[in-house]
């Protein structure tokens, strides 16, 4: 396998297992560091809610995060943790490496990739990827009734900043953004891809959002004024 589907990535292979490695990071990743059931029965990982696949582990200069990719819907009760092999380079765990570290590289506000690993079984494979685990936050879904003028703005220059480096984000909700007062991090990469700047992906990916908030805020009408104060600060960034 080519050492160059992540590029400036360290690559190891173990019989029918590829593990990526950070070399920024200063630490070649082992099999061992990707058993989940592993992490989580030994009582030194804290548990991450979103079905039970991911934990955040306890390291001396910087916890990671550990997830298992795992399915999510009606097929997701079927195939688990189960992807069809069409090669390396279409492995949720390689392209979502490959955005993530591209956004950090740029200067954005997304997590630190550590590395990923892929096993193969026949057609299907199944994955893994670690991230440096980010300073204390919430998400903003969980802080959206407090949130305050400027964390709206910050939220919205933000999403402007990813969108104006062409990224769609799959799955842009009010979970995956985090905020410690008014500094704002996207994470959750998977799916994600680099399109040319364009107003029609770009709403989309807005309305998904709005669609996120809506659910959150219930009958709560005051965050449609909010709202609107959030597309002008996104707007104000083209």
């Amino acid at each position: 396998m080519s050492q160059q589907l992540v590029p400036g990535f360290e690559l190891s292979q173990h019989q029918n297992q590829w593990i990526w490695s950070n070399p920024a990071v200063g630490q070649r990743l082992q099999l061992a560091d990707f058993d989940l059931a592993a992490w989580q029965a030994s009582g030194g990982a804290e548990p991450v809610a979103g079905r039970g696949s991911a934990c955040r582990i306890p390291r001396e200069s910087q916890d990671w995060f550990l997830r298992h990719y795992r399915r999510g819907g009606l097929i997701g009760k079927l195939l688990h943790d189960q992807y069809l092999w069409l090669g390396a380079a279409k492995s949720r765990v390689v392209q979502e490496i490959n955005v993530t570290h591209a956004l950090y590289n740029d200067g954005l506000p997304v997590p630190k990739v550590v590395g990923g690993r892929l096993l193969k079984q026949g057609l299907i494979y199944r994955a893994d990827l670690i991230t440096e685990a980010l300073p204390a936050s919430q998400s903003m879904a969980e802080c959206l009734p407090s949130l305050s003028p400027a964390q709206w703005q910050a939220i919205a220059e933000t999403v402007a900043a990813l969108h104006g480096k062409g990224l769609w984000h799959a799955d842009l909700n009010a979970h995956n953004i985090l905020l410690a007062d008014t500094q704002v991090w996207v994470i959750d990469f998977d799916r994600a891809r680099f399109l040319s700047p364009a107003r029609k992906w770009q709403q989309n990916n807005l309305e998904r959002l709005w669609r996120s908030v809506a659910k959150v805020a219930g009958d709560d009408q005051r965050y449609r004024g909010q709202w609107q104060q959030f597309l002008t600060s996104y707007n104000a960034k083209f």
